[in-house]
């Protein structure tokens, strides 16, 4: 049977408190329940088994998937494997959806976009701290030049048609993190997807001591990576070791090729780029 929507809980090793006010969020949603499902995945919890909490959902038809431990992005694509929605809604297990959340991204829903809402931060007691509006576009190029610059569209705010992962491809496995921007990229500037905003808070984004993103040190390394790539798609290899354990003369050259890049303009917008920057761009890219 083919349903609407599949949201996808990725869990590892998760707080039990936050595990549980996610799956309570995906259930009480205004959207028909018959018309979506919810799978949690856990991938490989030792100390933190989400067993128990699940056991709390055994009526409501929330279907848990183990597997072995992978990261995040190979979680996500097993879940991907799994579901049975026409679209897929990422929700960290530490975050939850609004009660409208699924109805207002379900109703700007197309194939070939990706939809993003507002969202709300809360701290790890669950009291809201503020509302992160996130940009609208009134043209392509606008929408490209804000994503090339920075991310935008907070992942457990977004909804993604199934039927975009066979045109991009999964989650890329081999990065330790930044799995969700690097793929907002594939989407935009080498399949020509549409990021559209839906008007509306769909999510509420925790804040917590021992979130994943909290703990990053190399986003400037990763996010420059992950452009250089895009110009030499489809021949840059898709491997990241280098991003784990970085010499200091590799992190100091890519940071300043990171600040550098702001200057080239040949994906995010239409602009001719001067030919000395043209030169130098191919110098750097390739060093």
């Amino acid at each position: 049977m083919t349903l609407d929507v599949s949201v996808v809980i990725p869990t590892y090793n998760q707080n039990p408190k936050y595990l549980t006010e996610a799956i309570e969020s995906a259930l009480r949603q205004s959207y028909p329940r018959k018309k979506y499902e919810i799978l949690v995945v856990d991938d490989g919890s030792t100390r933190i088994p989400p067993d128990q909490v699940l056991s709390q959902f055994k009526n409501e038809d929330v279907k848990l998937v183990k597997k072995t431990h992978g990261g995040i992005a190979h979680t996500l694509n097993a879940g991907i494997m799994k579901m049975r929605g026409q679209y897929f809604k990422w929700l960290s297990s530490d975050d939850a959806l609004c009660e409208e959340g699924l109805e207002i991204l379900k109703s700007k829903a197309q194939e070939d976009q990706i939809i993003y809402g507002d969202w709300v931060r809360m701290d790890q007691n669950s009291n809201i701290l503020d509302v992160q509006h996130e940009p609208i576009f009134s043209n392509v190029n606008e929408m490209k030049k804000s994503l090339w610059a920075r991310y935008f569209g907070n992942a457990s705010a977004a909804l993604i048609p199934r039927s975009a992962f066979v045109k991009i491809g999964m989650f890329d496995t081999s990065l330790p993190y930044y799995e969700d921007y690097d793929w907002w990229l594939r989407a935009v500037f080498i399949h020509h997807y549409m990021l559209v905003h839906a008007d509306g808070i769909v999510a509420k984004y925790r804040i917590h001591p021992g979130q994943g993103t909290m703990r990053n040190e190399k986003k400037p390394l990763i996010t420059w990576l992950l452009k250089k790539r895009l110009y030499t798609f489809p021949h840059e290899p898709s491997t990241f070791e280098a991003v784990r354990k970085p010499s200091i003369a590799l992190l100091t050259r890519q940071m300043f090729l990171h600040d550098t890049a702001r200057l080239f303009r040949t994906l995010p917008g239409n602009k001719p780029v001067p030919s000395g920057l043209k030169r130098l761009k191919s110098t750097l890219m390739f060093m």
